[in-house]
């Protein structure tokens, strides 16, 4: 196989990525990942992850509407687990990427709901504190 093969630009269709961070609290915060998370947007969903863990005390990574997870994006999560074990947490994420990191990381980081809601419903007065 020669270079004359492989792909030289990328289209957003065809690579489509989402990022964005929905703050539910002063203190919580959920980062939402859409699309292919891989080694060309990994170093974004970087950048993000460290802007909400600089501006939030809890962070949660929401990857229900991820398509691929590359060993890259695997790279970024890991990395912020290692910052802040106890409040960086991941909802809902896609097969291989739950199979890797049930394999290496801390059971703690997976989360089975998004916790800022759960303490916004608690503040609310809608759900007992218990």
């Amino acid at each position: 196989m020669t270079a004359d093969f492989l792909a030289t630009e990328f289209s957003d269709r065809e690579w489509p990525f989402e990022i964005s961070v929905e703050s539910f609290t002063e203190a919580h915060a959920v980062v939402r990942v859409s699309g292919n998370a891989d080694m060309v947007t990994s170093p974004q969903l970087l950048a993000v992850i460290n802007a909400a863990m600089t501006n939030y005390s809890e962070v949660v990574l929401d990857l229900s509407q991820v398509n691929f997870f590359s060993s890259a994006a695997i790279d970024v999560v890991f990395e912020a687990y290692a910052r802040r074990p106890d409040s960086f947490r991941v909802f809902a994420p896609v097969r291989p990427a739950r199979q890797v990191l049930e394999l290496f990381a801390d059971e703690r980081l997976l989360t089975e709901a998004p916790a800022p809601v759960v303490d916004i419903r608690r503040a609310a007065g809608l759900q007992d504190a218990s």
